[in-house]
């Protein structure tokens, strides 16, 4: 259909209509004067690929870091007219690459690095895309009909990248229904506003709830009580370990960790003690061995004679912090190990007869 089948000429007049309805489409009303304008100023500055509204059908596709490729389709433009494009593939993307249709190229969509060849009356850019990052997919930047970044409803893809030397400072928004912002995420970290985060593990626990507090998941936690029938005993001056009082852990990263120890223990000498420390070490799977790297002292205790009714055990409660250094033990082994070590001092023979004692991982 054209402008004569409606019955108007070259002016956009009425060729049916007496000259005082001339100008029904541009009269008096919206123009000061009489100003007679020609289709064809509207056929070539005004309907043209450049600028006229459009849907599609076509998909695209990240195939690699530098390869993009897009399914046959349609464009359908506001003019009525429809073109058909066929598939095809933009490889070896070195540098920000167009991507876009032109009249007089029929069916192929074509790609340039420069800007100004995919803009012009007679033609449209479609995409923008640009190389992966870190090795990640090629991106792709859709255009709109304004020929701004796409907008849609759902999506999905590999990478987005925001911001940047070519595009200034990122910045990602997320609104509520009312169109309140609720997230933002720019160059100054992420604001939550009236909503929440959590934060889950691979086994959907929870780390941080939605109220922002830290989950009692992140403090791992275990114990051990080692109760000595009749009590065991030393004489020895140098430190050795107390049996098999020691506990196993594992650490992700460089972690504090508390300790809390309770022994009861005497020693027989009056004016002798035991002395107690924890050792702290970390497992070399090289040479198979331990690595103690540091030890503290938690107490010592003194023989205090009580005649017919023996000695008193006396008793040691103590609480110790030590930041453990992550070594990688391979997959789900123990990454360090705490003992509780004692010794005699001057003479006497020492006793012990419980231990209890665990530890808490600071995150």
């Amino acid at each position: 259909m054209t402008y004569e089948d409606i019955g108007l000429d070259g002016f956009l007049r009425a060729t049916n209509s007496p000259a005082s309805a001339e100008r029904t489409m541009f009269d008096a009303t919206m123009f000061e004067g009489s100003y007679d304008m020609p289709v064809e100023y509207f056929k070539s500055a005004r309907l043209t690929a450049g600028n006229l509204p459009f849907t599609t059908n076509i998909s695209w596709s990240a195939d690699a870091s530098d390869e993009v490729s897009w399914s046959n389709g349609t464009i359908s433009w506001a003019s009525g007219s429809v073109n058909y494009i066929a598939a095809g593939t933009a490889g070896s993307i070195s540098a920000e690459t167009f991507v876009y249709f032109q009249r007089s190229h029929g069916t192929a969509f074509r790609t340039s690095n420069a800007y100004t060849d995919a803009v012009g009356d007679d033609r449209r850019m479609m995409a923008i895309l640009n190389t992966g990052i870190g090795g990640g997919k090629a991106s792709i930047k859709l255009l709109d009909q304004s020929g701004d970044v796409w907008n849609f409803n759902q999506a999905s893809g590999g990478t987005i990248a925001l911001g940047g030397t070519a595009n200034g400072d990122g910045v990602l928004t997320v609104s509520n229904e009312g169109g309140t912002e609720i997230v933002k995420l720019d160059k100054t970290g992420i604001s939550v506003t009236d909503g929440s985060i959590s934060i889950k593990d691979k086994d959907s626990t929870t780390f941080i709830n939605s109220q922002g507090l830290v989950s009692s998941s992140n403090f791992i936690k275990d114990s051990d009580e080692i109760v000595f029938s009749g009590g065991t005993a030393i004489t020895g001056t140098a430190y050795q370990d107390l049996g098999n009082a020691s506990l196993n852990i594992q650490v992700p990263k460089d972690t504090n960790v508390l300790v809390y120890t309770h022994i009861d223990a005497y020693n027989s000498g009056a004016a002798s003690y035991a002395d107690f420390r924890l050792a702290y070490g970390w497992y070399n799977w090289g040479s198979s061995t331990y690595v103690w790297t540091s030890y503290t002292n938690v107490g010592w205790v003194w023989g205090s004679y009580l005649g017919t009714s023996g000695y008193e055990r006396e008793t040691i409660t103590a609480v110790d912090t030590e930041e453990f250094s992550y070594h990688d033990p391979g997959e789900n082994a123990p990454t360090h190990q705490i003992k509780i070590q004692w010794r005699c001092g001057n003479g006497g023979t020492a006793y012990c007869y419980r231990v209890k004692m665990g530890y808490v991982r600071l995150g």
